[in-house]
């Protein structure tokens, strides 16, 4: 009787762990699209692609427009850092609750 009752808990304690990871996965699945929105806002703005350059852009503009690339750029790294230390800690997450199911 006590071993079914330990049972029991156990299996609520785990289906309690489930649901807190489901809920923490869907909360970073859903940081982690909001980050690719705008990388993807961020490197096509205005709908042109790459090979779509400017006739003539003046001298003055050259270096605005390198400015700017650099900023964008280290926003977008920040963010993919802070994506990857997310990803490790649901990695982490994962892992005790397997352990914990063994």
């Amino acid at each position: 009787m006590t071993e079914m009752l330990k049972g029991k808990r156990r299996n609520l304690k785990i289906k309690e762990w489930g649901e807190q990871l489901d809920a923490s996965l869907a909360k970073e699945s859903s940081h982690l699209t909001g980050i690719l929105k705008r990388i993807a806002t961020t490197l096509v703005p205005t709908g042109t692609s790459i090979t779509t350059l400017p006739s003539q852009p003046s001298d003055m503009q050259l270096p605005a427009e390198l400015d700017k690339t650099k900023m964008q750029f280290k926003s977008l790294e920040t963010h993919l850092e802070t994506a990857e230390q997310t990803l490790e800690k649901v990695k982490g997450n994962i892992v005790e609750i397997l352990r914990i199911l063994q």
